[in-house]
């Protein structure tokens, strides 16, 4: 996701993201702005392309040339949003052809649900084996959530177990399809090189 970093006397937000929000996709993305008064609905701008210069049109899109119009004055912005509010994709589920979907964040929202599902199977088994689940954050940029949990300890066990998302990604022009060991679904890993 994103936050915001401040409010234009135009009342228009501009955003700093958290972990690996690509600015290439953003241009008029619909977002929410998790404000303290409740979810404000806004899009994503930029410098229209007829307003570029040549030099601008050939230089990819950052996030500082990037803002967020919620539609309000800039008092009204002011009031509702603050300097660090969370800003998230307005992104539903979608459902594609032959049962595939397509959505947001899919990686990490079916790890957490693998997570879950595993945690409910060991609870029926009354083990008597302690067993830590941990939901890491920021894989795209450096991994800091797990690198966090190794610090505290919580891997202590010989058997150290990590779930990864493994999932089809197509990308035109591309002679195969991208896959985590040509796999689909979840895949549980032993001694993954995330934790070393």
């Amino acid at each position: 996701g994103m936050c915001v970093t401040k409010i234009e006397d135009d009342g228009c937000l501009r955003l700093r993201r958290n972990g690996g929000v690509d600015p290439r996709v953003l241009p008029a993305h619909e977002v929410i702005v998790k404000a303290e008064g409740g979810d404000l609905f806004g899009v994503v701008g930029a410098k229209p392309p007829h307003l570029l210069t040549a030099a601008e049109r050939e230089k990819a899109v950052t996030m500082d040339s990037l803002y967020v119009d919620v539609g309000y004055d800039a008092a009204t912005v002011r009031r509702l949003v603050h300097v660090g509010d969370a800003v998230v994709f307005k992104a539903p589920l979608v459902e594609l052809q032959n049962g595939f979907i397509a959505g947001k964040t899919l990686d990490n929202r079916e790890s957490v649900a693998s997570l879950l599902a595993c945690a409910e199977a060991l609870d029926r088994l009354r083990a008597s084996a302690q067993a830590v689940f941990v939901a890491s954050v920021q894989e795209e940029i450096g991994g800091g959530g797990a690198r966090r949990g190794v610090r505290k300890r919580l891997f202590v066990q010989a058997c150290i177990f990590a779930l990864l998302w493994c999932f089809r990604v197509r990308i035109p022009a591309q002679t195969k399809e991208i896959t985590a060991q040509s796999l689909c679904g979840p895949l549980l890993k032993r001694k993954g090189s995330i934790h070393l």
